[in-house]
């Protein structure tokens, strides 16, 4: 169950740095649609998850969560000065870490030396009113493999991509539909609520979340989930 559990959070929990762009006011809920992967378990776990990217203020809020929200990870980013502050809930287990500007920069490097994209104008779809366009990122790991990011891309919105887990900030437009594909589980995100005006405050520090630093977070959970 727990080595299952760390498969489906690597999946989905990819932690992103980004540039600080400016954003409007804004809020995408995505949630998974199709799971194909060789274990059930996992399957069975990111079935359902949902991805939420709401900005206000000039603060990037994501949420990932699955399992019926016992599995929850929340980060907030001030894109003023461009740090971030993670919430992980991990089946009741809390967890709080704050990420540093200089940490942010070296991860968006870092990412971006490693990530290749390539566009397809040719190959459209509609969603949600929105004519999206097929974009690929490949991203190189330090264990060697890649993983995949198949989107379908629209440069008509201002929301930050970067918000939503392993896309770089170098993509050029929002997805409002993407599959990850990594190693032999594939799932697909598909657009459920959008929002493209005042979305409405959010609570920017949880409460309840012992802090962790960040240097032991990196060498056990963060390892894990990719950071």
């Amino acid at each position: 169950m727990k080595k299952t559990l760390v498969l489906a959070l690597s999946t989905l929990f990819v932690l992103t740095a980004f540039r600080a762009n400016a954003q409007t006011e804004g809020r995408a809920l995505f949630q998974v649609t199709d799971v194909k992967s060789e274990n059930p378990q996992a399957a069975q776990q990111l079935s359902g998850a949902t991805m939420l990217v709401q900005t206000h203020n000039g603060v990037v809020k994501s949420v990932t969560s699955m399992m019926n929200n016992a599995v929850q990870f929340q980060r907030f980013t001030n894109s003023e000065n461009r740090g971030s502050a993670l919430y992980l809930d991990l089946m009741g287990k809390k967890i709080y870490v704050a990420v540093a500007d200089s940490i942010q920069r070296l991860r968006l490097k870092d990412r971006e030396e490693n990530t290749h994209i390539t566009y397809d104008p040719a190959t459209t779809k509609v969603i949600n009113g929105y004519t999206c366009h097929k974009a690929t990122v490949e991203t190189l790991r330090e264990d060697g493999s890649v993983r995949e990011y198949h989107l379908f891309v629209t440069e008509d919105l201002q929301l930050p991509n970067f918000a939503i887990a392993g896309i770089p900030a170098s993509l050029k437009g929002f997805p409002l539909e993407y599959t990850i594909k990594n190693g032999t589980t594939e799932v697909l995100y598909t657009i459920r609520e959008l929002t493209t005006d005042n979305a409405g405050n959010f609570e920017e520090t949880p409460s309840g979340y012992p802090e962790m630093p960040f240097a032991e977070f990196e060498a056990g959970l963060g390892k894990k989930f990719g950071y």
